[in-house]
């Protein structure tokens, strides 16, 4: 009967360990199985003795807890089956508005939405005289339109195209500002979108007694007279943000315009400094001009007087020694063939404002 109450005491200790240590299989369990077994062979005893609180109960019940104890803390010898900690990831997720292409940005600017802003080229001249007819600033499509009127001085009608500068797959806004009347000036500006911000890089004006040809390999041909005896062409392209850089000009002049070389070579403003060419002089010159390189040839009308051709070969002979390179007429109509550098037209699309 005391491996009994020996027995019960033990099976509630170690009950209360493996409760507490979760469940794993220790020697601990080892020893309740063990308990349960002796406890099966103990009911089969017949001896029976009535049992007392005494001394040996007592030992009995403090080696029990002393077992539980031990069993509680000893480290798992078997097979143990390791729970892994839980990792959690926070995955933030948030809506972004759709991005707008830069035809949806232009065509929202079109329509009166949003502001383009002009580059710093456009505020250079603002405490002058103001040639580009532009403050520095951001504009709506209608205070553009209404900045450039009252520049030109005339009522605009607009239409616009989209041409891919630089060739990077963004297409930027050609914006036209046309004059009503033929007899003032047109107004273009570049636009490019950057990331939907709208930004003025460039701008030239055409009309009156100058034509302006804009390809859509992204080349620009600006020609036309600047007087009498003065024909110009400009070759300009645009970068990938629509910023105009010149490629090549070529000028020709008659008699005493030629003079104007000079001011291309010595930016020398002072008339009475320059050489002059006799106003009898029927002198064809033409000159090209790429970068700092300035050739000039004579293509035609030498005077027959001998007085007045000895000016004019001393005039070409000051514009060698000012840097000019002198060539062929022959070299030089290669030169200014521009056929190589154009394109097909820009096709321009009305747009009613």
């Amino acid at each position: 009967m005391k491996k009994r109450v020996f027995i019960t005491l033990l099976t509630a200790l170690l009950g209360a360990a493996v409760t507490a240590c979760g469940p794993v299989e220790t020697e601990a369990g080892k020893a309740e199985n063990e308990a349960g077994k002796a406890e099966n062979e103990v009911q089969d005893s017949t001896e029976i003795a009535e049992i007392k609180p005494t001394e040996a109960v007592t030992e009995i019940v403090e080696e029990a807890t002393t077992i539980a104890a031990t069993a509680a803390i000893a480290p798992a010898t078997t097979a143990v089956t390791e729970t892994q900690p839980v990792t959690e990831i926070t995955v933030e997720t948030t809506t972004e508005a759709a991005v707008k292409t830069p035809e949806q940005v232009y065509t929202d600017f079109l329509n009166g939405s949003g502001k383009v802003q002009t580059s710093e080229q456009f505020k250079a001249d603002d405490s002058e005289y103001n040639a580009d007819g532009l403050i520095y600033g951001s504009y709506s499509f209608s205070d553009l339109k209404a900045a450039v009127a009252e520049f030109q001085m005339a009522e605009m009608n607009s239409e616009y195209a989209l041409v891919d500068f630089g060739n990077d797959g963004i297409k930027e806004l050609v914006l036209r500002f046309e004059s009503a009347n033929p007899n003032f000036m047109n107004w273009t500006g570049i636009i490019h979108s950057n990331n939907g911000n709208l930004e003025l890089n460039s701008s030239y004006v055409d009309g009156y007694r100058t034509a302006a040809e804009l390809y859509d390999n992204g080349y620009l041909l600006i020609s036309g007279s600047s007087g009498a005896g003065v024909h110009n062409s400009m070759l300009k392209s645009f970068d990938a943000n629509g910023t105009m850089y010149d490629v090549l000009s070529f000028n020709e002049y008659y008699g005493s315009f030629a003079e104007e070389i000079e001011f291309t070579l010595s930016h020398n403003t002072n008339w009475e400094d320059n050489h002059h060419i006799p106003y009898e002089s029927l002198i064809e010159v033409k000159e090209y001009i790429e970068g700092e390189k300035v050739k000039v040839a004579v293509v035609g009308g030498w005077s027959e007087d001998a007085a007045i051709k000895a000016e004019e070969e001393d005039f070409i002979g000051y514009l060698e020694s000012l840097g000019a390179e002198l060539i062929s007429a022959e070299e030089m109509n290669g030169l200014i063939s521009i056929d190589s550098y154009k394109g097909n037209e820009v096709q321009w699309i009305s747009h009613n404002s």
